[in-house]
Order: C-alpha cells, then sequence, then structure tokens
C-alpha cells in the first residue's frame, strides 16, 4: 500500500492598515524535513504537519505591529497531496485577542486563502502563535513579532514592595497586573530614604526589585526621579547662590548614577512629584520657580547624553493645572515662561476630578448619582488647559502619570462608571497616557486606600478593574474621530453623550446616559459596519455589571442601544472588512 504524506505549502504574511502603506512579510511552510532560507524579504520554512514547535524567529524586516490596532495574517493553503484536506488554524499569544478558521477544506492540488484577525496589546516584542491542524495532527508556529508602540496607552501603579508583609506576597500580587494588561507602570526612584547619609552612596535595592520585575510583565517604565537627600540641607523658599550650587550639584550627581543604571529599562522620565505640594507645601514664587527649573533642566542634559530616544515628562502637577488656578497652575505657567516646554517631551498632570460618588439606590432612583456625574464629567474635562496651551503655542502631549477616583466599596460600580466617562473624555481630548492610581488597598502610607483595583485581603477584583480592562481593550491606540457618528432623529443631546474614535479599520463608541430615565442611542456613521461589538456597563445591582454582544452584517447602520439611566457602553465596529 502507498504511504501517502500530507504535504501543505502555507503562504502567510502579515498587514496592518495605516494612512501610509501595509507592510508585508511573506512565510512560505512546507511539509518536509525543518529548514530555513532566506531570499529578499521572504522566509521560507519547511516542516512536516506533525505534533512539535516550530520556532520561526529569523524571519526578516517582519513589521512593527502597534499595540491596539487590528492586524491580519493572511494565510494560503495549498493542498499539495492527492487527497482532500481539512484544516483549521487559530492565532494566539500573550494579550493578544486573535481568531481562528475552522475546518477550512481544501481539495488535492488547489489553494485557499484565508484571512485571521489579531490585535496585540503588547508595547514590546511578543510571541504570535499559529496552529495549523488537519486531522489528528497540530503544528505550533511560534514567530517572534516586533512591537511598536501607538497611543494612548494605559497603566498603573503601586508601591508592591512596602505591602505588609513585605515582596513575599507582593511578588504574587503584582501578577494581577498581566490581566489588563498594564502596558506602562509607573516606579519610583530611590528617594530620601535610600541614601543612608552618604553622599557617595544609593540604595538601589527598591527600585531594582520594582524595574525587574515590570520588565518581565512587558509593561514600559516610567520612572520618578524627584528626590533630595535628607542629609541636604536645602530651603527652597530661602536659599543663597551658594546653597542653590551645592544643591543642584547632589542633583546632578544622583540623576547622572540613576540614569545611568536604568537607561536600558526605562522608557519615560518624570521629573519630581506635584512639587508644588510635597516639596514647596503649596508656596510658589520666584525662588521655587528657579530651583525646579534648574533641576528639569539638569535632568534633561542627563537624559539626553545617555538615552536621545528616552521621554522626558514634565513634573507631575496637581489638578490645578487642568482648572489653570492654584499655587499647580502658578508653578506650570512661570516654569513655561521660563522655557521649561522646550526641554520636555510631554505635560504631566495628575487627574483626580472627584470626590466620593453615591451609591445607586434603586428605591429613590439615580438623582444623587447622575448629578454626581455630570459634576465629574465637568472637573474630568481639560477644556482650559487645552485653551491655555493653545495661546501659549504649545503642542507637546498630555499624560496623566496619576488619575482616579475614591470610592467604597459598595458604590464601586458608581465609581467605575465615572471613571470610564473621564477616560473617554481625555483620551478624545487627545491625552496619550493613563496611569490609574493605584492597584491594591494597601495601608502603606498616608493615602486613603480607596482608589484601588483589587482588594488586598482577598484579591478580589472592583467593577473599576472590570471596567479598566474592556477601556483598555477599546481605546488602546484609539484615535480621536470627531464627526464620525451623528445622532438620529431627535435624541437628546444634552442626556446622551458620547465620543468617537478610529484604530486601523475600527470605529470605536464610546457613549452614556445622562438621564434619570432608560434611552435609546440611534446614531448614523459613515462607515459600513461588518461587524459589532457592544459592550454595557450597568450600575444596577441586580444585574450582570458587563454585559456583551456582537452584531453581524449590518450594512450601512449600526444598532440601535438602549441605555439604563445612567448607563454606559462601547462599541467597536469593524468596517476594514465590510469594503
Amino acid at each position: 500500500m502507498k504511504k501517502r504524506i500530507l504535504f501543505l505549502l502555507l503562504f502567510v504574511f502579515f498587514s496592518q492598515q495605516s494612512e501610509a502603506q501595509v507592510d508585508t512579510i511573506k512565510l512560505f511552510i512546507v511539509c518536509q524535513p525543518y529548514r530555513v532560507q532566506s531570499e529578499g524579504q521572504s522566509a521560507y520554512l519547511s516542516l512536516e504537519i506533525k505534533d512539535e514547535c516550530i520556532e520561526a524567529v529569523n524571519i526578516p524586516k517582519l513589521p512593527g505591529t502597534k499595540n491596539g490596532y487590528l492586524t491580519s495574517v493572511h494565510v494560503l493553503l495549498a493542498n499539495k497531496s492527492d487527497a482532500q484536506k481539512s484544516i483549521s488554524l487559530a492565532v494566539t499569544g500573550e494579550n493578544i485577542r486573535g481568531s481562528t478558521a475552522d475546518s477550512i477544506v481544501v481539495p488535492s492540488e488547489k489553494s485557499h486563502l484565508c484571512t485571521l484577525d489579531f490585535v496585540s496589546l503588547n508595547v514590546y516584542d511578543f510571541i504570535l502563535n499559529i496552529t495549523v491542524s488537519s486531522g489528528s495532527l497540530n503544528t505550533l508556529i511560534n514567530i517572534k513579532c516586533p512591537a511598536k508602540v501607538a497611543y494612548p496607552i494605559f497603566g498603573t501603579i503601586e508601591h508592591f514592595s512596602r505591602r505588609p508583609p513585605g515582596r513575599e506576597a507582593a511578588e504574587k500580587d503584582m501578577a494581577v497586573l498581566k490581566y489588563l494588561p498594564c502596558q506602562v507602570f509607573r516606579v519610583d526612584g530611590p528617594g530620601t530614604w535610600a541614601f543612608q547619609g552618604n553622599p557617595d552612596y544609593y540604595d538601589w535595592g527598591e527600585a531594582d526589585w520594582q524595574v525587574a520585575r515590570i520588565k518581565k510583565l512587558g509593561a514600559r517604565i516610567v520612572m520618578l526621579c524627584g528626590y533630595i537627600p535628607g542629609w541636604v540641607k536645602f530651603n527652597p523658599h530661602d536659599y543663597t547662590k551658594e546653597e542653590l550650587k551645592i544643591f543642584l550639584a547632589h542633583y546632578q550627581k544622583y540623576m547622572a548614577a540613576l540614569v545611568r543604571r536604568y537607561s536600558r529599562e526605562v522608557d519615560y522620565w518624570e521629573i519630581w512629584n506635584e512639587p508644588e505640594l510635597f516639596w514647596f507645601s503649596n508656596k510658589v514664587g520666584s525662588k521655587e520657580t528657579e530651583v525646579l527649573y534648574r533641576i528639569i533642566k539638569i535632568a534633561n542634559s542627563v537624559i539626553r547624553k545617555e538615552d536621545p530616544t528616552a521621554m522626558i515628562l514634565t513634573p507631575g502637577f496637581t489638578p490645578d493645572v487642568i482648572n489653570c488656578s492654584g499655587p499647580g497652575f502658578a508653578l506650570f505657567d512661570s516654569l513655561q515662561r521660563r522655557g521649561m516646554v522646550d526641554l520636555v517631551d510631554v505635560v504631566c498632570v495628575h487627574n483626580y476630578p472627584g470626590a466620593y460618588p453615591p451609591a445607586y439606590n434603586k428605591a429613590t432612583g439615580a438623582t444623587g448619582l447622575l448629578d454626581w456625574l455630570k459634576d465629574f464629567e465637568n472637573r474630568a474635562d481639560m477644556g482650559k488647559l487645552k485653551r491655555y496651551l493653545r495661546e501659549k503655542g504649545i503642542s507637546k502631549p498630555i499624560w496623566f502619570t496619576e488619575c482616579g477616583l475614591p470610592y467604597d466599596w459598595g458604590a464601586d460600580r458608581e465609581a467605575a462608571l465615572g471613571f470610564a466617562r473621564m477616560l473617554a473624555i481625555n483620551a478624545f481630548d487627545g491625552v496619550q497616557g493613563f496611569i490609574q492610581y493605584e492597584t491594591y488597598d494597601y495601608p502603606h502610607d498616608a493615602h486613603p486606600p480607596d482608589f484601588a483595583l483589587v482588594r488586598s485581603s482577598n484579591g478580589q477584583k472592583s467593577s473599576m478593574f472590570d471596567c479598566y480592562q474592556v477601556l483598555v481593550q477599546a481605546l488602546t491606540g484609539a484615535i480621536p474621530a470627531p464627526g464620525a457618528v451623528e445622532y438620529q432623529d431627535n435624541q437628546d443631546q444634552k442626556a446622551l453623550k458620547y465620543r468617537t474614535f478610529t484604530r486601523n479599520g475600527e470605529l470605536m463608541l464610546v457613549f452614556w446616559n445622562n438621564s434619570l430615565r432608560p434611552k435609546v442611542m440611534k446614531l448614523s456613521s459613515k462607515y459600513s459596519a461588518k461587524r459589532v461589538s457592544l459592550t454595557l456597563l450597568s450600575v444596577q445591582k441586580d444585574k450582570d455589571f458587563i454585559e456583551q454582544m456582537e452584531f453581524n452584517d449590518k450594512k450601512n447602520e449600526l444598532p440601535y442601544i438602549r441605555l439604563e439611566a445612567g448607563g454606559y457602553g462601547i462599541m467597536i465596529v469593524d468596517y476594514l472588512n465590510s469594503q
């Protein structure tokens, strides 16, 4: 009896739509003994379809995959055997939302082209898995893909190693970040506790521990470098030229040591944390401005020398800057007049726009909650700051290296709905980095433990965590798209709010209802919608917090959505495949 061998030719290439062009890479896989060849921009892999893993890591010129962007894997199946074959494909990987193609029937000596989509939220190089199955045989192809960062990106902050009883428990707690997934994490550089009273000694232990684990997690790092050794006797409100010279010499030495140690691991440097509050005690004048400007200038010089590609962030100013009032804004305005913006890449502010939200009461309705949400939206809006920057000719991107809101655990849904509004409003206004404060409710410092995504006592994820997870998926790399949709009929535009974004063949709509009654959201778009994914968030405790559904083949129209009082929704429309 003649032995028959399964013989397939797979032609695989990747594409990611952009305004400029589509990058492609060709990969041929055939059923022969494993070997790799190169020819131009193509790579040739020969393999048998059997239970084994093929590491395809040497593919030349593989295009960078943008985080959040819909990317296609095109696979040409060529059946070179003398019998019909049924073949299945799947694309998977860590922090990857992939697709499958099941039971593709390919006749003998025929070919079939299929397309699989995936979205990666990775900000560093990642492994893409393509599983090829035929009958009882399976082959897993692992392809190392370079990542290309698209903004906005999202992350969180936590002082894990301060968690009692110490780092043993903290390392286990840190694993929760991969489920967001966390794309950027702020790490404290060594503070006053790290200098040990010795001008030639820095204790790197704390920062080393954090950096190593965040890099292993696959997140980018913002290093906060704004502290002074306790043994330096320096009063920022009253100093002589000589005292300033000595202080700045210490700071330059510290920054040089810090940047040399972490320049390979750190992507962003934030110069000081809320200096107007924690250093200047809200007393801001010419002396305070002078010393902080000199610090920023030193940081710029040191960082640019060591790593010209790193991004430098302004000090993380308090929400005063967003409101264009108070000591924070006075300091920011004085620094920008000195030329601060020429020394940095990003304007960095902290945004905490609301107080504790009231719990939704089914008996009395949503009145109190909606009043709070409307006030929260007004506080979260950055209109004043954007006008100020525009008038001053400042076009730097804005980051929130801290953002969040406090809440009681009984009102975590309400807090999540407010947080979701803030993210949509500010992402639409062009904020490119969001770092939520903070992951756990550890009782580790003076801050109230009421901003958390997760309970430290039992690991319970809050509605804030679930909401943030959904928004990270929807808004990573999203580009504001005003005018992409419009209201139908006589919609209640005071109650029904929305923000729109596009991202590589997808249209994202984030919308909510500020009415005391349920409303039907009716929107129309110029895009043809083949596939629509919908996520609804509910404040009502007798309902699931998150409800997800999908609609297919909706040509030139969006589904009507019924929103409960205070409700929130995210709609992702795939229009790339509808053309």
